[in-house]
């Protein structure tokens, strides 16, 4: 029992043993150590090459930069200047050749004015001289002469044809001898109530005449058309207005040019009395030959109605 007794010690003993042996940690060997120093060595080579910044160069760095900075500012503000100058001598040239453009046509527009005025007063004149009606004084219009047989003298159509129709007789004829309003000379017509010949009507349109006449109503009508009156004031304090340079200069005329132009009244009442006079004297000569004494008293009757 003694010897059974110790044997149950003893492994009682290596089992309490073999915890102990386990939880020893392990020996540290040659390589480990060697490893550990070269780990060490690299981490202060590491931490010796990023040192701290230097202040100093810092500020050295910055105040370079700045001093960079204002040099490239000044010389901005140098070509600035400079630009600015070239612009302003420029502005300067610019507006001393506008004022000498100015003038010229100044110049130019007051001889072109001139040159316009005696250009349209001198067609007016002539129509005036040349081709003013003896019955109402003005320019003729559908100009109109007695038949060849007689003087040749030329009127408004309008007018000799009312005049003529004036001394026809209520009962659709002529009793009394036409003659020329003008000269006095006598006008051969038919004045019979049945067929007349168709070459007997005492009206002859002046083709001649009117053809001058157009083309020189034509004329001053083109030149008042652009050159018209320019109101000087137009301003309650009685300023002048001051002309836009995009305006069109327009000429000067004297009043008795302008009312040539479109809306003038002369060319108004020129343009409805030809109208009506050619309408007049053409139908009364195409229907001479066979008019009866009812429609040349409608004429008349037309006729004065157009008078009123």
């Amino acid at each position: 029992m003694l010897i059974c007794g110790l044997a149950g010690r003893s492994k009682l003993v290596e089992l309490e043993d073999k915890p102990t042996r386990r939880a020893k940690a392990p020996a540290r060997t040659k390589g480990d150590s060697s490893r550990s120093h070269s780990v060490a060595r690299t981490t202060g080579i590491a931490k010796k090459e990023t040192p701290a910044p230097d202040v100093d160069v810092l500020r050295k760095d910055a105040a370079a930069s700045r001093k960079e900075m204002l040099a490239m500012r000044k010389e901005f503000e140098r070509e600035t200047k400079k630009l600015r100058d070239q612009l302003r001598q420029t502005q300067d040239s610019m507006v001393a050749r506008e004022a000498k453009l100015e003038e010229k046509e100044a110049v130019l527009t007051e001889f072109v004015d001139t040159q316009v005025t005696t250009a349209a007063a001198g067609i007016l004149q002539q129509l005036e001289d040349h081709f003013s009606c003896p019955l109402c004084l003005d320019i003729m219009t559908s100009p109109t002469m007695l038949s060849a047989y007689s003087c040749g003298h030329t009127f408004c159509g309008l007018c000799l044809a009312k005049w003529s129709f004036s001394l026809l007789h209520d009962c659709g004829a002529w009793h009394e001898s036409i003659h020329c309003p003008f000269c006095r000379a006598p006008v051969i017509h038919s004045n019979t109530h049945g067929r007349r010949p168709a070459n007997s009507c005492p009206f002859l349109p002046n083709r001649t005449a009117a053809n001058i006449v157009e083309d020189l109503v034509g004329k001053l009508h083109a030149i008042a058309k652009t050159a018209t009156p320019v109101a000087e004031s137009s301003s309650p304090a009685g300023k002048k207005r001051k002309r836009v340079k995009s305006e069109p200069k327009e000429t000067q005329l004297p009043t008795s040019l302008a009312d040539w132009a479109d809306n003038g009244q002369k060319r108004k009442d020129w343009l409805s009395r030809n109208k009506v006079g050619n309408k007049e004297i053409s139908y009364v000569s195409k229907s001479w030959a066979t008019l009866t004494a009812p429609e040349l008293l409608e004429i008349k009757e037309r006729l004065k109605l157009l008078e009123a």
